[in-house]
């Protein structure tokens, strides 16, 4: 019953933080390559509540995989491939940064937590740690999940920057059955080892980013 609450809570406070995170990556990027789209429907936000899909937010509740959406016109870009590429890039590196952001809060308030024994003690200030580090996995999940090179995941507009536009207009033909494909092997967890094993990866390389705090630490304690 606990574990149960913990992946709710966990669920609830990713759909506020790690959908509209990626979303604004997509949007901001688009921006600056000269698309005003996002902005024009005021979804060039951090705001939550602008970037939130119904059937996304659902799935995020019931499964751990959600997603927004973002408007963007690749019209307005000079090159519409790079464009393309750039902005589906952005929001998994969004995703990134903000776990990376999250594994330094969980270091310096791990090292508060041995500074001052109180806080050892204290049960929500222990919760609230756990939280964070689950919140920046879930991001690397996000971000892993999102670089499928097949459609309609951002991997697949990434992809298309690399290879010959006839390869991208047949998997664009079959979009609908290869996303049920894929979302069926990902909720019956047929991909679950290769995306905890990529999450766990880069998990350690943000880990070791943020190695000072890491020294910091034995230096005081």
């Amino acid at each position: 019953m606990q574990q149960l609450l913990v992946t709710v809570i966990v669920r609830v406070i990713a759909l506020f933080t790690v959908i509209p995170v990626h979303e604004f990556g997509h949007a901001l990027v688009s921006y600056k390559l000269g698309d005003p789209t996002a902005k024009n429907q005021g979804r060039l936000t951090l705001n939550p509540i602008a970037h939130l899909d119904p059937l996304g937010s659902l799935c995020m509740l019931l499964t751990g995989i959600g997603w927004g959406k973002t408007p963007i016109n690749p019209y307005f870009y000079r090159n519409q491939k790079k464009g393309l590429a750039l902005t589906a890039l952005a929001g998994p590196m969004a995703n990134v940064l903000l776990a990376l952001v999250l594994i330094a809060l969980v270091k310096v308030m791990s090292l508060v937590a041995l500074m001052v024994p109180a806080l050892l003690g204290s049960a929500f200030y222990l919760f609230l740690i756990q939280m964070l580090g689950l919140i920046a996995q879930i991001n690397i999940s996000i971000a892993v999940i999102n670089l499928l090179p097949v459609p309609p995941f951002d991997g697949f507009r990434i992809l298309a920057f690399f290879v010959p536009a006839h390869v991208t207009y047949k998997l664009q033909e079959y979009q609908t059955y290869i996303s049920l494909a894929v979302l069926m092997l990902l909720l019956l967890g047929f991909l679950d080892w290769p995306i905890q094993f990529l999450t766990g990866f880069i998990y350690k390389g943000l880990g070791f980013l943020t190695g000072f705090i890491d020294l910091i630490a034995r230096a005081i304690v």
